[in-house]
């Protein structure tokens, strides 16, 4: 859909998945695009509205692990929502008896953890700082001095990396859902499902020009920084980075109104590559072979992410199942081997939930995974 083209991550590296993770994932992923022959199979997970969360703290798993998450759960069956991290395995069974089923398989997450330069390590001690003070405890005019001599030398404060983790479905625990101790567990603080209804689709019937600008600008509502919608009568639909444009057909200049949301919604998930947006653009490089499969993926999922925005009997989303599973298996297909499709997915789900997020929920853009839990005494 776009003459986009990016490609492997250069200051932040994709996720390097282990090699048992990759024998983990691979299979549920082929049963949920339907053992990769018709990829519309199984599709329809990635966009249930009841997102999955950490139990105990009541988060929203976000970005890749959204996508894993989502994947053992309908693997092994689970309606339950709910996770826990395996840190707290230990400490549910000496304080609540609450013990791990077993057999049960658990399920790959990643976190960001944080590392500070060296230099930084230098400056904290040079302040009169202990690493554990940063930033809460460290003073405006000190953070300035700080960034002033980092600068300088051309280091930054901290680095992030990606660090594995495990967690297990609530449902595989004995004594725990069902007993005294289900009080223990939070629901999901970040669901806003009844705010994520959009009536709108029916306004796309017969529509004039104007009528669909007005559709995708009420898409756009929540967007900080907004592309300009073109409208063309090429068959193909691009968003042009160039010119911060999405060049579209008009809706009765498409075949359905799904197919119209569909373009629109992948095209607007591109835009937000602009440095002004997420600026996925700063963290990549032209130089892989595959590259373009990134930007496509994050583009595919990320739109498929966005159709839980509209009510059910607004679309036949049955359509657009079909086509993005499809569009996934063929970009993920050119790729040689199954470590490489599995990173591809993951980190293209992270920044398909990112790019989503931007458009409709901003707010929301910083949330950050913690899988590390602490119960409350």
């Amino acid at each position: 859909m776009t003459t986009l083209q990016l490609n492997t991550l250069k200051n932040e590296p994709t996720i390097d998945v282990k090699d048992s993770v990759v024998e983990f994932l691979y299979p549920m992923i082929e049963e949920a695009l339907n053992n990769g022959s018709e990829w519309d199979q199984g599709i329809k997970f990635l966009i249930d509205t009841e997102e999955t969360f950490n139990a105990l703290h009541g988060y929203t798993f976000n970005q890749q692990n959204k996508l894993t998450t989502k994947l053992y759960q309908q693997h092994y069956g689970y309606k339950h929502n709910g996770f826990i991290s395996q840190s707290s395995f230990s400490k549910l069974y000496k304080e609540h008896q609450i013990i791990l089923i077993k057999g049960t398989k658990l399920c790959p997450i990643w976190f960001s953890s944080i590392v500070f330069t060296k230099a930084a390590k230098n400056l904290l001690v040079k302040y009169g700082y202990k690493r554990s003070d940063y930033p809460s405890k460290v003073d405006q005019a000190t953070k300035t001095k700080m960034k002033i001599e980092l600068d300088a030398i051309n280091e930054t404060m901290i680095y992030r990396f990606q660090k594995l983790s495990y967690v297990a479905n609530v449902e595989s625990f004995n004594n725990l859902l069902g007993t005294d101790n289900e009080k223990i567990l939070k629901v999901n603080k970040n669901s806003t499902t009844d705010d994520w209804k959009l009536q709108l689709m029916e306004q796309l019937d017969n529509s004039t020009e104007e009528q669909d600008q007005n559709f995708i600008n009420s898409l756009m509502v929540n967007m900080d920084s907004k592309p300009e919608i073109k409208f063309h009568h090429a068959v193909t639909a691009y968003y042009r980075p160039s010119a911060d444009t999405v060049n579209v057909r008009t809706s009765n200049n498409m075949t359905s109104e799904e197919s119209f949301l569909e373009t629109v919604l992948h095209e607007l998930i591109h835009s937000t590559n602009h440095e002004t947006r997420t600026n996925r653009r700063s963290r990549t490089n032209y130089t892989e072979k595959h590259g373009r499969s990134l930007e496509e993926c994050v583009a595919e999922i990320g739109m498929i992410y966005s159709l839980k925005r509209f009510d059910d009997s607004a679309i036949n989303k049955n359509k657009i199942y079909e086509n993005a599973g499809v569009y996934l298996g063929s970009w993920l297909s050119m790729l040689p081997s199954k470590k490489q499709k599995v990173e591809r997915l993951l980190t293209a789900a992270k920044y398909a939930d990112q790019a989503e997020r931007y458009i409709f929920e901003p707010t929301l853009i910083e949330l950050v995974n913690k899988p590390i839990d602490k119960l409350n005494n």
